[in-house]
């Protein structure tokens, strides 16, 4: 008999209420054990993990966007317990490469298939990611959706073309066995997964158990060139052409900033790094996730 260990962000208490009563409700008629938990100032999620362990759960289940996935499975990473995920964020991109449909109850039906894949985790520095890591004008994107309250796509949308407004173009090192690259680009995504949430990818190829990432690096183009590939992406959904697009499977990458602090992203959360240089490699198998 499976144990389900829920760990909400109630970032939405009204929806987390309710995610919590349909939780219930699917469960009331089955034979699992369930606990559910939020996600508090007092009680963090490194403190739930623990107490999922302590009373022998066997899954512990993320319930929020991608952020909220991040803090559950980095928590999770040295531990014998699966991670399941119900999608409660915006573009759910890590959800969406793993096919776990946003609708709760269809979420929940697969949670309970308990069909699992092992799941690399990405590092930078100390930082993990399991969806995506960047420093292009995804960092500005990021920046300006975190400081706006309006969520969602039109949310994402405004913040956009607000990122377009105050990006600035900086120069990038790159080292990879040894041989040196330099990148003055538009974007500069180091990916695990096949999306970046609503439907919107750079790295459509991207695996998350073949010990791989994938860089994807557009470099300077002028502002019309550029805000036709976003649209292609943003609007239509269609990845780049690739011929526009540097792309390359790594295992291991430094890049150096060209001052410091400077700012990346790191599964859709703004961070402000101290470092000058930033490596890259991965922890491969590092998680047993549920999946679609």
């Amino acid at each position: 008999m499976n144990r389900y260990f829920f760990i909400i962000n109630p970032v939405s208490r009204k929806r987390s209420q309710t995610t919590k009563e349909m939780i219930e409700t699917f469960f009331q008629s089955r034979n699992e054990t369930i606990e559910i938990a939020f996600w508090t100032a007092e009680k963090k999620v490194d403190y739930m993990v623990n107490q999922a362990i302590e009373k022998g759960f066997d899954t512990v289940v993320a319930c929020g966007g991608d952020g909220t996935i991040l803090e559950v499975g980095k928590a999770l990473i040295g531990h014998q317990l699966t991670m399941g995920i119900l999608p409660m964020g915006s573009g759910n991109g890590i959800a969406r490469h793993f096919r776990i449909p946003t609708k709760l109850q269809n979420a929940l039906q697969l949670l309970v298939t308990q069909k699992t894949q092992q799941m690399d985790v990405g590092k930078a520095n100390d930082h993990c990611f399991f969806g995506n890591i960047g420093f292009g004008i995804e960092v500005d994107f990021i920046h300006a959706y975190q400081k706006r309250k309006i969520h969602g796509l039109l949310g994402y949308c405004i913040a956009f073309w607000r990122a377009l407004f105050v990006f600035r173009f900086k120069t990038f090192e790159l080292i990879e066995e040894g041989k040196n690259f330099k990148y003055t680009p538009y974007t500069l995504m180091i990916s695990n997964t096949n999306e970046q949430g609503y439907g919107r990818t750079l790295t459509p190829t991207a695996v998350t158990n073949d010990g791989m990432l994938n860089l994807a690096v557009l470099p300077k183009q002028n502002w019309l060139k550029l805000s036709s590939f976003m649209l292609q992406i943003g609007l239509f959904k269609r990845p780049l052409q690739r011929k526009n697009l540097f792309e390359k499977e790594i295992t291991q990458l430094q890049i150096k900033a060209p001052s410091t602090p400077f700012s990346i992203q790191i599964d859709g959360e703004y961070i402000e790094l101290k470092e000058e240089t930033v490596s890259i490699s991965v922890l491969k198998g590092a998680l047993d996730v549920i999946t679609g």
